[in-house]
């Protein structure tokens, strides 16, 4: 399994694959909505390692009816770690909730187009997951102070009540608030 250390290890990664893209005559811009811990990393709030770069794949409305019979692209995704296997265990926010106010990480890519979602969102999906690591995730960020706290309860509230999949949630959000002194 590749390891992608830091922020540098990120942009690396995605710049490499936007050179194989390149090389291998794609035409159009993939749009990579990053979440999860990828994101945090790219937006400097986590130093840590991660596996793969989890990502809402976009492809360009020219590009998506020839997909499925040019699926080397995919491959090349797949070599450097980028993928949306997420999208299986994702419970908030919707698809479309992640590309509502996404920030524009500008490297200067040629096929590649790279976002990450607003802060909010990113605070969400870790607040419903199930994995303890969402959890130290949050405890490692800064994005509370860049945030507005009400906005974040009341978010968090709505995606309560359409959960599937009610109070099995790892971090509860009243107390981390309250932990950190918000509230």
């Amino acid at each position: 399994m590749m390891m992608i250390h830091g922020r540098e290890g990120v942009l690396e990664a995605l710049d490499f694959l936007d050179i194989e893209l390149e090389r291998i005559g794609f035409e159009g811009v993939i749009d990579l909505y990053v979440v999860g811990g990828s994101a945090l990393v790219l937006e400097g709030e986590l130093q840590r390692a991660t596996a793969d770069i989890d990502a809402l794949i976009v492809l360009p409305k020219e590009i998506q009816d020839k997909a499925e019979e040019e699926k080397e692209w995919k491959q090349k995704l797949a070599e450097y770690g980028v993928n949306d296997r997420f999208l299986g265990i994702i419970r908030v926010p919707s698809k479309d909730e992640l590309m509502e106010n996404p920030m524009h990480i500008d490297e200067g890519f040629s096929c590649l187009r790279v976002w990450v979602p607003d802060y909010t969102e990113l605070i969400l999906m870790k607040l419903f997951s199930e994995r303890e690591k969402d959890e130290q995730d949050l405890w490692n960020t800064n994005l509370f102070d860049k945030i507005n706290i009400i906005e974040l309860q009341e978010k968090y509230e709505e995606y309560k009540s359409y959960d599937v999949l009610p109070g099995n949630y790892t971090v509860d959000l009243h107390r981390l608030l309250k932990k950190r002194g918000y509230i």
